[in-house]
């Protein structure tokens, strides 16, 4: 079995310094097909605060796009019981890889999620927890799959990480499994 993590952040911009809102994680077996309950039982939500951050970007579009947003999805990236400076939380994450053994970091682009966590572990000063080429991306899994229309869940709330991070994995799973069908 391979283990795997799928993480989203939102965030207050597209830079890879971007100015952290709050992340979702879950890991998984890549060759298993968990249902959403299953997978949000190995997941985690972290809320970021400004502490550390005073060097992120935050830019006018990305902001605008949350001002649109329903308020509901805004408070879930933006409020938490508990909120983290961005080394505390670096940290917390790169931990929660770890602990579950990930071998693979799977974020939605190349050049977003996973860059933003190096680049934030980096300026935190923690190790990031993977090797370079543990890196891969959601958009290359799914265009390699035949661009299957996976729909979001009706009764999740898109833009809030830990849902995003949670029906990421279930894609993934699903690409995988169109990836590896026997062929005639």
């Amino acid at each position: 079995m391979t283990t795997c993590a799928v993480i989203d952040f939102e965030t207050r911009s597209l830079k890879l310094n971007a100015y952290l809102l709050s992340a979702g994680i879950t890991s998984f077996e890549l060759e298993q097909t968990n249902t959403w309950e299953e997978l949000e039982t190995n997941s985690w939500h972290i809320v970021f605060d400004n502490r550390g951050q005073d060097d992120r970007t935050s830019d006018y579009d990305t902001v605008s796009w949350w001002k649109e947003q329903p308020e509901k999805t805004f408070a879930l990236a933006t409020q938490g019981e508990l909120t983290y400076p961005l080394q505390v939380g670096m940290f917390r994450l790169a931990e929660y890889i770890k602990q579950n053994k990930v071998e693979y970091l799977i974020g939605n682009g190349c050049t977003f999620d996973n860059m933003i966590f190096r680049h934030a572990c980096r300026e935190a000063q923690i190790d990031y927890p993977l090797p370079y080429w543990a890196d891969l991306d959601l958009r290359s899994m799914k265009l390699l799959a035949g661009r299957p229309n996976i729909v979001f869940p009706k009764d999740k709330i898109p833009h809030y990480a830990l849902h995003d991070a949670i029906f990421e994995a279930q894609c993934v799973q699903q690409y995988w499994a169109i990836c590896n069908a026997p062929r005639l």
